[in-house]
């Protein structure tokens, strides 16, 4: 597959590095609005840059075009290309706003677009297990659970580009770093019947939240908690999440989702796959990679573990339901919400 990328930022790198590195792909192009960061990427990853994202279509005929702007640009991008490729990747979140996202979907329907979200935790290897096990009824009824995000972002973080922490392209917390862990609990556990969540600004200059709270009811009747923050000092100390049922329960830690620190269950532990599943490899862009196997290995990316964009549905109305019970100060039906101040 002939892929072209959209946005040079930060994670284009691992991107970059997952499509010349798998069997079946090449860059054949990429795009950045900023032409010294489109002059020094050109030499580091040997591919032909634009500067405009049509002409880089029209001139390199890609069959996958992947989205890495700022989290507020998707929508409008999205629509302008789906008329002129058959498959389009984008990163979290799939948009800001839901009426955006719903727009994004549909455009795609009608061209005949196969539209994806990386959610690339989902290929930890401790959380493939959990999820098997999971569909293995292994940990009986689920009834609760817990997100523990303890990150640590400076100011400078936030303030080397203006769309960060901004409610407009970006939000908090919970809608830039967050967006993860809530995909996966929701994964996990099921869907999300309402939420009740308050937010401050600890220790971080910016319009929308460093530091969230929420409890959290499950249409199968479990219920979580989630704590989010990047106020965390002086550096990160946990990605962690908890998943508790009545035959057995679990805890994966470390950074990222990406170490099983904690399994029992009643009718006892596999020992050999808990070795095999119990911590991720720790090479650069290990879940992105794995992500991308999982695309060009599939004929249908839009599988359980490449997120579609239906998928990618879920979690940003569970964000946008957290920020307007932040609001109104009210638990909020996610089934509901129409918006919130994320996007606007």
């Amino acid at each position: 597959m002939r892929f072209c990328i959209i946005g040079s930022g930060n994670i284009a790198k691992k991107h970059v590095h997952c499509i010349k590195n798998s069997s079946g792909s090449s860059l054949v192009g990429f795009c950045d609005i900023d032409p010294e960061v489109l002059i020094n990427s050109k030499k580091i990853w040997d591919a032909p840059g634009f500067l405009d994202f049509n002409e880089m279509i029209d001139v390199t005929n890609p069959d996958v075009v992947v989205v890495l702007t700022s989290s507020g640009s998707h929508a409008s991008i999205v629509k302008s290309i789906s008329s002129k490729v058959s498959r389009i990747i984008v990163e979290k979140p799939l948009s800001l706003r839901i009426d955006d996202g719903i727009q994004m979907i549909d455009v795609c329907k009608e061209n005949n677009v196969q539209l994806s979200v990386v959610k690339q935790n989902r290929f930890n290897l401790p959380i493939t297990y959990i999820k098997k096990l999971i569909e293995e009824k292994a940990l009986g009824k689920i009834f609760l659970g817990s997100i523990r995000m303890r990150w640590s972002r400076s100011q400078e973080y936030y303030d080397s580009a203006e769309w960060r922490g901004t409610w407009k392209h970006d939000g908090g917390v919970l809608a830039n770093q967050g967006i993860h862990f809530v995909d996966m609990i929701q994964w996990l556990m099921g869907d999300v019947e309402s939420v009740f969540a308050q937010s401050i600004n600890a220790s971080l200059n910016i319009e929308a939240e460093d530091t969230l709270v929420s409890t959290v009811r499950f249409k199968n009747g479990a219920l979580a908690t989630f704590e989010f923050t990047t106020a965390t000092q002086p550096r990160d100390i946990e990605g962690s999440i908890s998943i508790l049922g009545t035959t057995g329960s679990a805890s994966i830690g470390g950074f990222a989702m990406n170490k099983l620190e904690y399994l029992e269950l009643l009718n006892g532990v596999n020992e050999e796959d808990l070795l095999k599943f119990k911590t991720s490899p720790d090479h650069f862009a290990y879940a992105h990679e794995q992500f991308y196997k999982a695309y060009l290995d599939s004929s249908n990316p839009c599988s359980s573990f490449v997120a579609c964009g239906e998928e990618g549905m879920k979690s940003l109305k569970i964000i946008h339901a957290i920020y307007q019970s932040v609001e109104l100060n009210k638990e909020i039906k996610v089934d509901t919400v129409k918006s919130s101040k994320l996007g606007i």
